[in-house]
């Protein structure tokens, strides 16, 4: 399709000219949409060994070491990416987001306000401070960056599904529904506030409704594990035993490459109480989510009144 005319498009000008390092950034881009992350990577550095002050290869350099878990890596290049342009706020974007994910929040916030400093009306920035925000329970805070980047992008639908999330940790169902529904009005094709709704439908025991979202999620994200969980779960509520199990077996064989927060929600819905809340105790350190989504989540209700929980979760 389209990537392979690329791919062909850039292998043709590198055959014309091998010392030109356009094109190899360029071919690096392709194969990271596609996920060929070592070919994607060799580009990158071809590319910055012609022009080592090529600040597009940097950031995509770092963000293929990003997707394959490389983070200091990933954070190393995108910090020369900084250093070679400190106005440059997509580094300063993809630094603070690597951060997040590592649970160094204060340096993820840092990050994102850096690039909102340097251009205020890039709704991505704020997009991203809302995220960090929301995982260190700054409610307020998370909510008004959202609600920036909505005002900066109108037809964000990331920034919906930030919104949704923040609400929803706060307990405000109606808020967070409605978020959640303008971000699939939005992108219909976007597989996480079709889950995020069934997680909300779920803890109100709107049982059809969670069912139908988890599996519309699951269709347009069929890799996600803990999607398959919450079916599994939200089928067990409705006494489909068999449908359960599954659905538990289709997130055995891709649990294990997700997050701690989302092997807890596996270990919990299974009955694993201790594997469930050593992993939640990790995710929590690392700041996946914040402790007030913990309380609510519906996977989690196997582990909820177990002392060990409300100590983590600062609930006891």
């Amino acid at each position: 399709g389209r990537y392979d005319e690329a791919i062909n498009i850039y292998q043709q000008v590198i055959d014309r000219n091998v010392n030109e390092a356009s094109p190899y950034n360029g071919l690096g881009w392709v194969f990271l949409v596609l996920g060929r992350h070592d070919e994607a990577r060799n580009a990158f550095l071809h590319a910055i060994e012609l022009d080592p002050k090529y600040i597009s290869a940097w950031n995509g350099l770092g963000k293929t070491y990003a997707s394959i878990g490389r983070n200091d890596e990933a954070i190393a290049a995108f910090r020369q990416a900084i250093k070679l342009d400190p106005s440059f706020t997509f580094s300063w974007n993809s630094l603070g987001g690597i951060l997040m994910d590592l649970g160094n929040a204060s340096d993820a916030v840092k990050a994102f306000e850096e690039a909102i400093r340097i251009a205020p009306q890039t709704a991505s920035s704020w997009n991203g401070l809302g995220s960090v925000y929301t995982r260190i329970d700054q409610r307020a805070e998370a909510i008004d960056a959202f609600q920036r980047a909505i005002k900066l992008e109108p037809r964000a639908a990331e920034a919906y599904n930030g919104l949704g999330f923040a609400y929803a940790c706060q307990g405000r169902a109606d808020e967070a529904i409605a978020s959640y529904l303008e971000a699939i009005e939005l992108d219909a094709k976007y597989a996480l506030p079709h889950y995020n709704l069934g997680k909300i439908y779920s803890q109100l025991g709107r049982d059809d409704e969670a069912v139908a979202s988890f599996q519309k999620a699951i269709r347009l994200g069929p890799g996600s594990g803990s999607a398959h969980v919450s079916l599994a779960a939200c089928q067990r509520k409705r006494g489909k035993s068999a449908e359960a199990e599954k659905q538990l077996a289709i997130a055995r064989q891709l649990i294990e490459k997700e997050k701690e927060y989302d092997r807890a929600l596996y270990a919990s819905v299974c009955g694993k109480t201790d594997e469930a809340l050593a992993l939640l105790s990790i995710a929590l350190n690392k700041k996946q989510v914040p402790a007030s989504w913990a309380c609510l989540d519906p996977d989690l209700g196997s582990i909820r009144d177990d002392p060990r929980f409300l100590a983590l979760t600062g609930e006891g």
